[in-house]
């Protein structure tokens, strides 16, 4: 026989870590002895979260309550001893658990659009609130407009789709779960039309009396069109033949007086084309007139010039003497006494910025 000191038995309550409330859950304690080999009835009972005590089982069924829920967490407790010996040996043992409730949410759609206005990518999830976080084997059946276009399935709750014209277009998805919940959502997809382009021209010219041969580079001021296109191509006509359709700015020289009409025509990366006129009027170029004016030294003759381009400036002076070129190309002419004996013919003709020839003036 061996004698040994009393100790309490060692215990321990098993049971769900998760409950929900309405649901029968087992919770179940196991007593064990001291010491290996004793061979001592055991006893207990079971304090349950509502406060009631179940006597003399080491099984014990509950069924959480609204109130639990509540407090989120609740304790199962077991308070075990040796018969015999309860005021030496009584041991406690607890279990505690999280009480959750399964609450089917509230549905939405969430949207992502590209652009407000057609063609537009959409991005569509559905999300949920106001209830269970987690769904038990949720579904989702989608039912997309039929002019959807490049449907790309992101997950279960989330499409990714084009559409390419304006309009109204309904989505409906139905979700289900597990337990047999379902809810039905509506989204409505509006898409408007893109502003129509608005294009201005301006130009700037190489005189400023816009007067023929006129070089002109013309320079677009592009409004509207949808926020996600972008110019491809810029051309520009003459007259209607092409003069380019590489840069966005034209140049073009509009050699003859008169209304000449230059189009500026653009097209866009979704196929979009727009255009514009724009009338250039040109003057006819006034050539430059002349007068002659002699000063006479003991020295030589000295012509000079007073000429006047209404519209332009003189750039070349082209001086005759006796009937020969002299090759001075300035406004004024000097003519040594050494070689004449009388002032000679002497006659001027000018050009002016727009290659245009006064008529000759000429003295004596």
């Amino acid at each position: 026989v061996e004698f040994r000191d009393v100790h309490p038995p060692r215990a321990r309550v098993r049971g769900p870590l998760r409950v929900e409330p309405d649901q029968s859950y087992t919770f179940a304690a196991t007593v064990a002895p001291p010491y290996r080999g004793m061979a001592y009835a055991m006893d207990g009972f079971f304090t349950l979260p509502d406060g009631s005590v179940v006597e003399g089982v080491t099984e014990v069924e509950y069924t959480p309550t609204a109130e639990d829920v509540a407090q989120e967490r609740v304790e199962v407790h077991y308070t075990g001893w040796i018969e015999g010996y309860e005021a030496e040996t009584t041991v406690e043992a607890s279990h505690r658990t999280s009480v959750w409730e399964y609450v089917w949410p509230t549905f939405y759609a969430l949207d992502r659009l590209s652009a407000d206005v057609a063609p537009a990518e959409i991005a569509l999830a559905i999300r949920h609130r106001n209830g269970t976080r987690r769904l038990e084997e949720p579904t989702y059946a989608w039912t997309l407009p039929e002019e959807a276009t490049r449907v790309e399935a992101k997950g279960d709750a989330k499409r990714v789709f084009w559409l390419e014209a304006p309009g109204v277009y309904p989505v409906e998805v139905v979700v289900r779960d597990a337990r047999g919940h379902e809810a039905v959502v509506e989204h409505e997809i509006v898409l408007g039309r893109p502003a129509p382009y608005d294009i201005e021209l301006d130009y700037t010219a190489s005189n400023r009396y816009e007067r023929a041969p006129l070089d002109v580079r013309v320079r677009p001021s592009v409004r509207g069109g949808h926020p996600r296109d972008r110019i491809i191509h810029h051309r520009y006509y003459l007259e209607g033949e092409l003069l380019s359709e590489e840069s966005m700015y034209g140049t073009a020289t509009l050699a003859e007086a008169g209304t000449h009409y230059l189009m500026y025509e653009l097209e866009t990366q979704m196929g979009t084309t727009a255009r514009q006129l724009l009338p250039i009027e040109v003057a006819e170029n006034q050539p430059p007139t002349c007068e002659l004016e002699v000063l006479e030294t003991s020295y030589d003759w000295r012509v000079s010039a007073d000429c006047q381009d209404p519209d332009g400036r003189v750039r070349e002076y082209q001086w005759t003497v006796d009937g020969e070129p002299s090759g001075r190309t300035s406004y004024r002419l000097s003519i040594s006494r050494n070689d004449y004996d009388a002032l000679p013919p002497v006659a001027l003709v000018v050009r002016d910025d727009a290659g245009a020839l006064s008529s000759p003036v000429q003295v004596p």
